[in-house]
């Protein structure tokens, strides 16, 4: 039997409620008939999906990553900005791009729906003088040029925006203005002395097949365990232990599998990848519970 202990005295940091971010980028109907489309009878102000703003406010979205994604690497803002906007053959996924949706659409978009925006910079066509230029359009507060067509297109203040990607997978030979992933990480792997974590998983022991996760939201007494098995086909049977807690009431369990590693939904097969969500009653210091092959299950654990 394999075994997890769960330290709860032992936290290596908190969650940052950032990480509960999404993107959303020019393919297909993500943005054009998807959150954005003028013609729906669920449009509201602006064009954007109301159905859509509720769905990403119901989940609790924290930020949102924009312009991609694959066409980030030849999107080119100022094109999307203004009462004149030129239509441009779209690269990356072999389209056209009317730029109907463009940097304000998209900050008025967020805004509506309680998220954070992040702005990908073109690192494929684009420029530094370009990526100068478009956070001065967002966040200029001078006397400036790109400043100025900001509030001349109706929007006096600052958008304020803090973050801001360098490319998107630069590394891929699919990518325009491919790079490579030593040349993008270096600086930014470079090791920093005093910047350790006080606890780093390379210090607890190599995981063989199951990886493990937690967090413990000790205002709600609840624990949550996210288990990958890595097995393609065995089950693994394991016990969870509790240090300095105990499981009480009633545990939730929602599993995540298919009938092989390589299951995919597909119209014939809606459900080949499947959810199971189940429930039972725990009591103890410890937990017994078989994880199912190539499979990805969260536990929501009552502890006191």
């Amino acid at each position: 039997m394999a075994r997890i202990d769960v330290l709860t005295d032992r936290p290596i940091g908190t969650v940052d409620r950032r990480i509960f971010g999404g993107f959303t980028e020019h393919l297909g109907r993500c943005i054009y008939g998807g959150l954005f489309d003028e013609r729906s009878r669920l449009a509201g102000p602006g064009g954007f999906r109301s159905d859509v703003l509720t769905a990403v406010r119901d989940l609790g979205v924290t930020n949102v990553r924009w312009p991609g994604g694959n066409f980030a690497s030849g999107y080119h803002w100022a094109d999307g900005i203004g009462p004149d906007r030129p239509r441009r053959p779209e690269l990356a996924w072999h389209s056209e791009e009317s730029n109907r949706f463009g940097t304000d659409e998209f900050m008025a978009w967020c805004a509506a729906a309680g998220v954070e925006p992040v702005l990908c910079l073109n690192m494929g066509t684009g420029t530094l003088d370009e990526a100068l230029a478009w956070m001065e359009y967002c966040n200029g507060a001078g006397d400036t040029y790109w400043a100025n067509r900001r509030r001349a297109n109706g929007h006096a203040e600052p958008y304020g925006v803090r973050f801001w990607g360098l490319g998107n997978e630069m590394y891929g030979d699919w990518q325009i203005g491919q790079r490579t992933a030593l040349d993008y990480v270096t600086e930014a792997r470079r090791d920093r002395p005093g910047d350790r974590w006080p606890h780093r998983v390379a210090d607890l022991g190599l995981f063989q097949l199951l990886d493990v996760a937690a967090t413990r939201d000790p205002e709600r007494g609840r624990l949550t365990v996210s288990v990958v098995n890595r097995d393609p086909d065995q089950g693994i049977e394991t016990r969870l232990r509790f240090h300095d807690a105990k499981a009480t009431g009633v545990m939730t369990v929602h599993e995540v599998t298919g009938d092989s590693p390589a299951a995919v939904n597909t119209f014939a097969r809606p459900d080949a990848v499947s959810v199971n969500n189940s429930k039972r009653e725990v009591e103890g210091e410890h937990v017994d519970i078989t994880f199912a092959p190539h499979s990805f299950t969260l536990l929501e654990v009552p502890l006191v």
